[in-house]
């Protein structure tokens, strides 16, 4: 069994598995774009017919698994020596055919995901007259960024660096307000995937600083700055998570149509299998082949 890793430059060959992606659509027009990371694993290196997007810690499949027993296998068996399954969080499936392969051949959790979209023409919500005058909100710029990153209060993780990779494209591609005071951060809209046409919006405040509204303030001034640069925003949330629902609903998304994503119970990471797949080859053209050792199968 072989699965191939593409490079950069034939990303293009999988694109059209996920032109349909009825949600999203940021997330991996950002990348084909080049102007976000992600690892890209495919059946066939010249037409495939499944592909798995590696970003951040979610996992995108696209096309048809019935006819990729190969990607399949690589998916169940997740190695350790790939260097992608020890971050994978979920994975999202972009179709019925890969949401059924997927639970039928691994015990997971099925998690509800609402997709709000803005619409052109909706009001933009007032936000200047409501920030407390201890208070400013700014423009996210590389700097500040990279001081939400070491602060950790907002976020718990380097959250721009996760989702950019590198502080260069989020400077080049990216974007975020934050409402500060005394110079710390209290509550950060930021914009985790963007494309020539959307951008995903994350809101996230810190402890000390929850409820007393600010997280409609950064919102409010996020939309504003995402419309003033030609895009509209897009809000994601678990359906379960009522705060970020209503949030939403209260700005002015609308709902459009939800999705799913699948995890291990208690969000566990993978059981991996070693020694099985093999880094076989990097070719000329920079493919590389994973090979599954057929004394094991």
């Amino acid at each position: 069994m072989i699965v191939y890793e593409l490079p950069f430059e034939f990303y293009e060959r999988v694109s059209p598995l996920f032109a349909d992606a009825p949600f999203d659509e940021a997330c991996f027009e950002s990348v084909f774009l080049g102007w976000q990371t992600a690892r890209i694993f495919v059946d066939d290196f010249d037409t495939p017919s499944a592909a798995m997007m590696c970003r951040s810690y979610e996992y995108f499949l696209a096309g048809d698994p019935t006819l990729s027993a190969e990607l399949c296998q690589f998916i169940s068996d997740a190695p350790p020596e790939v260097g992608v399954f020890q971050y994978m969080y979920g994975m999202v499936p972009l179709n019925s055919a890969w949401q059924a392969a997927l639970l039928e051949a691994h015990p997971l959790e099925t998690i509800g995901r609402l997709n709000f979209r803005w619409q052109l023409g909706t009001p933009i919500p007032t936000w200047r007259d409501h920030v407390p005058p201890e208070a400013q909100i700014v423009v996210l710029d590389r700097a500040l960024a990279e001081r939400v990153d070491r602060d950790k209060q907002i976020f718990p993780v380097p959250f721009t660096r996760l989702f950019w990779s590198e502080y260069d494209r989020y400077d080049a591609h990216g974007y975020g307000v934050a409402l500060m005071i005394d110079d710390a951060f209290a509550s950060v809209a930021l914009a985790v995937s963007v494309s020539p046409r959307d951008a995903i919006l994350s809101i996230d405040t810190a402890y000390r600083f929850q409820r007393r509204g600010y997280a409609k303030l950064v919102g409010a001034a996020f939309i504003e700055e995402t419309l003033r640069q030609g895009l509209l925003p897009v809000w994601d949330c678990d359906d379960f998570n009522e705060a970020s629902i209503k949030l939403a609903r209260g700005f002015g998304f609308v709902e459009q149509q939800p999705f799913v994503e699948l995890a291990i119970p208690g969000r566990r990471r993978p059981k991996m299998r070693d020694g099985l797949w093999h880094y076989n080859s990097s070719r000329a053209d920079g493919i590389i082949v994973w090979r599954r050792i057929e004394k094991y199968e």
